[in-house]
C-alpha cells in the first residue's frame, strides 16, 4: 500500500499548486482499495458519517460561520448525487451502495482521538494523524489547493481521514503564480464551496474525470482560484450533475479567451457554416438533443446557427462506472461475495447515445450524439465524408460547465 500512496502522491505534486490531490494511506492488500470509498451502506459498518470541522479563519480569509457552509454545501451535493447514482448489476453479488446519506458534525474543532470518521481542516492540520501523514509522505503543503487524505482503513472496509483545503494568505499559502490574491473571501465563498465539493467527492471514491471546467477534473481546484471570473467559468459546474445528463446543460467560449485557438477547428468551422464574426459559440444540451448559437464577440445577442434533433426511438443510454470497489482478500464484511471475486462496481456514469440531423440555414446532414455529465461527441457527415467528432480540436477547456 505504501507505494501506491507514494505513485499517487508523485502525482499530484508534480507541479507547484496543482489541482486538488487525492492521497490515500492506510492498511490495505490490493493495489487499488487505495481508491475506494470511505463508507459503505452495508450491515456490517456503522450507518453514520461523523465529521469535524477545523481552519485558521484569519489564514483563509473567511468566517467560521463560511467554512462549515462550505462543507453543509458538499455535502448536501453529494448526498443527491450518490443516492440518485447508477449502479451496474453484477450477477450472483449482492449490491453495494456508497453511504453519503448519514452525516453528523461534532460541533466541535478537530482533535486527536475524537473518533471523527472525516475531518474537513481548513488552513492547518489539528491532529498528530494528519501530521504524521504528511511528515511520512514528506508533502509540502504549499503545493496543494486542496486534497483528501485516508489515514486508516480496515478490514471493514471502513476509512478515515481528512480533507485539507490550503489558506488565502499565510506560509501555508501554495506556490503559483496563477493563483488569485484573495480567493476564498471572493465571490460569497464560492470557490471554498467548489473546491470542498470536489475533494469530498474523492472521499466518495470518485476519481479524477473530465476537464478543467468539470466538477472532478484534475486541474478543476487550481483553476477554481486562478480564473477571476468564477460565476462564467464555473458557477454553473456547482449545479451540474455528476454521473447524469439533467436538463439545460450549456457551455460557451470566445476565441478571444483562449489565445491558444487562432481560429476554430476546420472541420468545425464547415460542419456549421461559420461566418467570419462568429468567434463566440454557446451550445445547450440534454438528453433531446443539442442547440447551437454564435455571436461576435462585441456583441451580447446570441442567434441559433444549427441545431441537432434525434430520429424518434434512436435515444439509448448505458451506463459505464467510474467507481470501483477493491475487496481485500481478509475482510469481514461482504461475506457472501463469492472469493474469487476481488471487486465490485459503485456508482456510474450514464451515457446517453442518439441518431438524427444536423441542421441549420441551408444545410441538414445525418448526425449522431453522444453525451455524459463530463463531455459529449458530435458525429456527422461534412461535405459527404462522414467526421467522427466535429469538436476534434478544441482542448480540455472546452466541456459542458453545468445548467442554464
Amino acid at each position: 500500500m505504501k507505494s501506491v500512496l507514494l505513485a499517487l502522491l508523485a502525482l499530484c505534486a508534480a507541479a507547484p499548486a496543482r489541482a486538488g490531490g487525492w492521497i490515500s494511506g492506510g492498511t490495505g492488500e490490493l493495489a487499488g482499495d487505495g481508491g475506494n470509498p470511505w463508507f459503505l451502506a452495508i450491515p456490517e459498518q456503522p450507518q453514520k458519517i461523523s465529521y469535524c470541522v477545523d481552519g485558521d479563519t484569519d489564514a483563509m480569509g473567511v468566517r467560521a460561520d463560511d467554512l462549515q457552509r462550505a462543507v453543509n454545501a458538499a455535502i448536501g451535493y453529494w448526498t443527491g448525487q450518490i443516492v440518485s447514482a447508477p449502479s451496474i448489476e453484477t450477477a450472483g453479488v449482492p449490491a453495494v451502495r456508497v453511504l453519503a446519506d448519514n452525516f453528523a458534525g461534532t460541533g466541535l474543532p478537530c482533535r486527536d482521538g475524537d473518533g471523527t470518521d472525516l475531518q474537513f481542516q481548513f488552513g492547518r492540520l489539528a491532529t498528530a494523524e494528519q501530521q504524521k501523514l504528511v511528515d511520512d509522505q514528506h508533502i509540502d503543503l504549499r503545493h496543494f489547493i486542496g486534497f483528501a487524505a485516508r489515514t486508516g482503513y480496515d478490514q471493514t472496509l471502513r476509512g478515515r481521514g481528512f480533507i485539507y483545503i490550503a489558506p488565502q494568505s499565510g506560509p501555508l499559502r501554495p506556490e503559483g503564480d496563477r493563483l488569485l490574491p484573495t480567493y476564498w473571501s471572493d465571490v460569497a465563498t464560492l470557490r471554498l464551496q467548489a473546491v470542498v465539493r470536489h475533494e469530498l467527492g474523492h472521499v466518495f471514491g470518485v476519481p479524477h474525470v473530465g476537464g478543467a471546467t468539470s466538477l472532478m477534473g484534475e486541474a478543476f481546484p487550481e483553476n477554481v482560484v486562478s480564473v477571476s471570473d468564477f460565476r462564467l467559468a464555473f458557477g454553473n459546474a456547482l449545479q451540474a450533475s455528476t454521473f447524469r445528463v439533467g436538463d439545460g446543460n450549456h457551455y460557451d467560449r470566445c476565441l478571444s479567451n483562449y489565445p491558444q485557438l487562432p481560429a476554430w477547428p476546420a472541420t468545425l468551422a464547415r460542419a456549421l457554416r461559420l461566418g467570419a464574426g462568429d468567434n463566440c459559440l454557446r451550445f445547450y444540451y440534454d438528453a433531446q438533443g443539442m442547440s447551437i448559437f454564435a455571436r461576435e464577440a462585441s456583441d451580447l445577442a446570441w442567434r441559433p446557427i444549427a441545431a441537432f434533433r434525434p430520429a424518434d426511438g434512436t435515444v439509448r443510454e448505458r451506463s459505464h462506472e467510474i467507481v470501483r470497489i477493491w475487496l481485500p482478500a481478509k475482510r469481514t464484511v461482504l461475506t457472501g461475495v463469492p472469493a474469487t471475486t476481488t471487486t465490485l462496481p459503485g456508482p456510474a456514469v450514464v451515457e446517453t447515445m442518439m441518431a438524427g440531423r444536423l441542421s441549420g440555414s441551408g444545410f441538414s446532414t445525418p448526425a449522431s450524439l453522444t453525451i455524459d455529465p463530463t463531455a459529449f461527441q458530435l458525429s456527422a457527415v461534412v461535405d459527404g465524408q462522414l467526421v467522427p467528432n466535429i469538436f476534434d480540436g478544441l482542448d480540455d477547456s472546452w466541456r459542458p460547465i453545468g445548467r442554464r
